[in-house]
């Protein structure tokens, strides 16, 4: 498995142009409707929530969800999203394929699916594979902010941290905010730095009023 993470990561770092935008987005709503959910029986974490939202946003802005192929850039149709789940000795990246036409609670299903089979060892290369855009969360073990390396061919993986109380100015008020820091790193042979700031203004729109999520 090291090998196999030092071969794909060593060929990104080499041959992808990185660059990374970081955005605070405000959790607030977003607590509320998990805790109704998991209330109603509906097992529902951040990470599904994140999944969900960039499906929506991938929808708004398709060049994210594309690759880089040689001379040409080429756009995928479905919005195929993996997420990183940690291994003792590694981590495998699962995929939640067709999310453009899945509700936030088959998402969760999916993914947790797909998160125990990948802790059992039984997950397949079918399982993680086909994926277009990637998902990195650290947040539950206490990391504020982090950069990923991106999958290659994939055009951007989007890094996740915390949901922690932090300082905000709300009408000039200094108050304590539940929010979440989000790190996008892009392919710069892909998008553009404007292109992925509107691509976090959407998805942040879209997590903080999570209702969009659930029609």
């Amino acid at each position: 498995m090291r090998s196999a993470i030092a071969k794909v990561t060593g060929e990104a770092w080499r041959t992808i142009p990185h660059f990374y935008e970081t955005m605070e987005i405000d959790m607030k709503e977003a607590v509320e409707v998990i805790r109704e959910l998991k209330g109603g029986g509906h097992a529902v974490t951040f990470n599904d929530l994140v999944i969900k939202g960039v499906a929506m946003a991938l929808a708004a802005f398709p060049r994210l969800n594309a690759s880089f192929a040689g001379d040409r850039i080429v756009l995928h149709d479905a919005i195929n999203i993996g997420f990183a789940v940690a291994m003792d000795d590694g981590l495998q990246v699962p995929v939640v394929k067709g999310c453009q036409g899945l509700s936030l609670k088959e998402i969760a299903l999916q993914a947790m699916r797909l998160a125990e089979r990948a802790r059992s060892g039984a997950i397949t290369q079918e399982e993680i594979s086909s994926g277009t855009f990637s998902v990195s969360n650290l947040g539950m073990y206490g990391i504020e902010e982090f950069a990923a390396v991106i999958l290659p061919p994939q055009a951007a993986i989007l890094a996740v941290g915390a949901v922690a109380d932090r300082p905000a100015v709300r009408d000039g008020h200094l108050v304590a905010a539940k929010t979440m820091r989000v790190t996008l790193s892009c392919d710069h042979r892909v998008v553009d730095g404007a292109y992925g700031a509107r691509f976090l203004g959407e998805l942040k729109r879209v997590v903080e009023n999570p209702v969009l999520m659930l029609v």
